[in-house]
């Protein structure tokens, strides 16, 4: 059981000295799957505080309408434009 795992680790050294000569293009593409994974969790993050800014948007005035307070798009936002964005019927995206 021990030699497949050295086995399987020689194969991997291996491979890896096939992309030394092309190290640029692999380091950029490993940065470019670590961004792409970002902005999908980012994407759902924006979905989720449109979804909230606009139910409390169109929320009854009897009803506590605030502005989502969770998530990084919703911290970024309230840094841009503050509390004031309900007030101005306005959608910080």
């Amino acid at each position: 059981m021990l030699e497949k795992n050295a086995s399987g680790f020689a194969t991997y050294l291996r491979l890896l000295r096939y992309v030394g000569r092309y190290w640029i293009a692999f380091v950029g593409a490993i940065l470019g799957l670590v961004i792409h994974s970002a902005a999908e969790i980012a994407f759902v993050d924006l979905l989720g505080y449109i979804t909230d800014t606009v139910s409390a948007m169109t929320a009854p005035a009897e009803a506590q309408s605030t502005p989502p307070s969770s998530g990084f798009t919703a911290s970024v936002a309230q840094s841009f434009a503050g509390d004031s964005s309900l007030s101005n019927s306005a959608v910080i995206i």
